[in-house]
């Protein structure tokens, strides 16, 4: 797997080559250069998909170096409002107190746009942050149970720069660049107010709290993020004991 770091290292000591492929379609917009050097340069995934946003991210980075000149981006305009459902999620009915006493607690990973509208729903209505639109990797889960769905969590990308995160590593700007992609940074947490379940949510690494007993025991965000972004995430890095 050739990250971001990695990407920008093999172009900077290619500039001749990287300089040719760029001249082979000079009216390329900055989509498609990024593609046509991935390509030419063989930057892939280990699912074999082209790696042009990690590319692309690489080229601004030599722009802005003075290294390359890149055309100017086109203008798009996208909504920031989220997709949400016409109606508020309804609320789950006959819920316990008691966590043995809850039917068919489950973590549901969020695949589809009815999945996702759900989530949205749920989260800008009930969060205090509201929904957010993420940027890159990416995974949501809606908890749901036979009473009803009673919280949603939501998985993002590691930050770019985070002083306080940074400085707890202790980690040099290089270690930074080489193990930031090994982060996953949880950015959504609910439990819906309604919901009085003991034990449900207990911070982590309770071995009590439910939903870390899904995640961890089962290895299921481990597993999820490694179907989706292979090759970026360490499996290692959910290891938890929790008899």
């Amino acid at each position: 797997m050739v990250v971001q770091h990695q990407i920008l290292k093999t172009l900077r000591a290619a500039p001749c080559e990287l300089t040719e492929v760029m001249e082979q379609h000079p009216d390329d917009g900055r989509t498609a250069i990024s593609r046509r050097v991935s390509e030419a340069f063989g930057f892939y995934d280990a699912l074999g998909r082209v790696q042009h946003s990690s590319c692309l991210q690489a080229l601004k980075t030599l722009e802005a170096e003075g290294a390359l000149s890149l055309p100017a981006p086109k203008r798009v305009v996208r909504s920031t409002v989220p997709r949400l459902l016409d109606e508020p999620v309804p609320a789950p009915v006959g819920v316990p107190t008691l966590l043995k006493d809850v039917h068919g607690l489950e973590l549901e990973l969020v695949e589809d746009a009815g999945q996702r509208a759900i989530w949205n729903t749920l989260v800008e209505a009930e969060h205090p942050l509201c929904a957010p639109r993420f940027v890159g990797r990416q995974l949501r889960y809606l908890v749901g149970s036979e009473h009803g769905y009673i919280g949603a969590i939501g998985f993002a990308a590691a930050g770019l720069y985070l002083k306080a995160r940074d400085r707890w590593m202790a980690w040099s700007d290089e270690q930074r660049e080489d193990y930031r992609d090994h982060v996953v940074g949880l950015n959504r947490f609910l439990i819906r107010s309604m919901v009085r379940i003991k034990n449900l949510a207990l911070p982590f690494p309770h071995k009590s709290s439910i939903t870390v007993r899904l995640f961890v025991s089962s290895g299921q965000l481990s597993l999820a993020w490694l179907s989706e972004y292979l090759g970026y995430f360490d499996l290692t890095g959910m290891v938890c004991d929790l008899r």
